[in-house]
């Protein structure tokens, strides 16, 4: 009997998943624990792997598709199985998941949005407070010098949005 294979939570914290590639087509034989596709999560890229035997009857969600934990994103069942019955189903489940999934995907980007404005407007405060050039009364070094390690060859503890904003003010995070 085909079954759907859902989305599954493949991080504590994903509620949705985008997949990158598909490492099956429809018609392909699978095992339980062959890979069937790579879905990126909040987090990182993950192998799904298959917790059935059967055929790739149907693959809902292409490859560069999203869908929420829980969605369906294929099909399994025997070769020649007839899926009508729940394509359908599919889709009368398809428009609820779909447009909520749309829903929620459209409302998290002016939070995330607005939360990254708050941060580089603190980080900038701060950048403003501790700036070398104000303190030190030198000119600051040029930007790639604030990448680079201390006077010493010390490698600089810095995270990538805190480097960039160095570059970009020409502050010397060695200085810091």
């Amino acid at each position: 009997m085909a079954e759907k294979i859902p989305m599954t939570a493949l991080s504590p914290t994903m509620e949705e998943g985008t997949i990158v590639s598909w490492s099956v087509k429809e018609g392909d034989q699978v095992s339980s624990g062959d890979v069937l596709c790579e879905v990126e999560t909040d987090k990182t890229s993950v192998e799904y792997e298959s917790t059935e035997d059967g055929t790739i009857l149907k693959i809902v969600v292409p490859a560069s598709g999203s869908a929420v934990v829980g969605q369906t994103i294929a099909i399994i069942g025997e070769k020649g199985e007839k899926i009508d019955d729940l394509l359908k189903s599919l889709e009368s489940e398809g428009g609820a998941s779909s447009s909520s999934a749309a829903a929620e995907k459209s409302e998290p980007a002016p939070k995330a949005e607005a939360a990254g404005q708050k941060e580089e407007e603190k980080v900038d405060a701060k950048v403003e407070e501790v700036s070398p050039a104000k303190t030190s009364g030198h000119e600051p070094p040029p930007p790639a010098a604030a990448a680079k390690g201390g006077s010493d060859g010390s490698r600089i503890k810095a995270s990538p949005l805190a480097v960039k904003l160095a570059a970009e003010r020409n502050i010397n995070l060695a200085l810091l």
